[in-house]
């Protein structure tokens, strides 16, 4: 179950960072829409879990897998903000 939710991580992260990268302007409200949509398949998922069944894996895709896409529009806005310093700092040299 750890590797479950650790490569979910993971690919929740890519998938923030791509859904910034492939919108190219309002990064972080690009993936939180991506969170939105993990969050609401694992609230889905937790509500029409059986009552006996483990429920460990839906709640960690609302409250750890979703924000971990905000994290990847957060590292590409981070990307494009240090490139432009760059750019700045290369023009008034």
């Amino acid at each position: 179950m750890a590797a479950t939710i650790l490569y979910s991580l993971l690919f929740a992260v890519l998938a923030g960072y791509l859904a910034a990268l492939v919108a190219g302007r309002f990064e972080i409200e690009h993936a939180f829409a991506v969170a939105t949509l993990i969050a609401a398949v694992g609230a889905a998922s937790f509500v029409a879990e059986s009552p006996g069944e483990s429920r460990w894996t839906q709640l960690s895709a609302i409250l750890i897998i979703a924000p971990a896409a905000m994290v990847g529009g957060y590292l590409r806005r981070r990307q494009l903000r240090a490139r432009l310093v760059d750019l700045r700092r290369s023009r008034h040299q």
